[in-house]
Order: structure tokens, then C-alpha cells, then sequence
């Protein structure tokens, strides 16, 4: 079971509407940087909250998500789960 809050690389809250959210397959499968940025332009959040958006998976991602795999992103998740109640994702 995973509980805690899941929190962007600067300790924001997840969330669609922030666009600084990152699908779960995307880290499994990875995905290349254009479209990861159709994703966030495609997205609901507002014109500002996407530029910052589109601004940090340039400076986060320069070359897309690389492929985690399963097992990788499951055992990175419950390593964090000791921590405590909030996972900061920084890939």
C-alpha cells in the first residue's frame, strides 16, 4: 500500500491543475521530451502553471523520461515509503 502525499521536486503538491504531474507508466515505460510537453500544453492547467510546467520538464527531463521499469519504480516508491509521509518525486 502506498498513503503519503506525492510532491513535485519542490515540495509542491501534485496536481493537474499545478501541471506538475507525472503519470506512473511514463516512469515504467519512459517518455520522450516533446511529448511530454503536448502532454502538459494538452493539459487543463492555466496558461502560467503550464509555462513553469513546460519550463521545469525542460530543466528536469532534457532528454524525456528515462524507462524505469516495474520493479525499479516499485522498489524506489517503498524505499521511500520509510521516509515518512511524503515522497518528494525527483527522478
Amino acid at each position: 500500500f502506498l498513503h503519503p502525499m506525492v510532491r513535485d521536486a519542490e515540495g509542491r503538491k501534485m496536481s493537474k491543475s499545478l501541471g506538475n504531474v507525472i503519470d506512473p507508466v511514463d516512469l515504467i515505460q519512459g517518455k520522450d521530451l516533446s511529448i511530454l510537453i503536448d502532454d502538459v500544453e494538452g493539459g487543463n492547467a492555466a496558461a502560467a502553471e503550464k509555462k513553469k510546467a513546460v519550463a521545469a520538464i525542460k530543466k528536469d527531463f532534457p532528454e524525456g523520461i528515462p524507462e524505469c521499469g516495474t520493479d525499479g519504480t516499485r522498489m524506489a516508491l517503498c524505499a521511500y515509503m520509510q521516509q515518512g509521509d511524503r515522497i518528494n518525486l525527483d527522478i
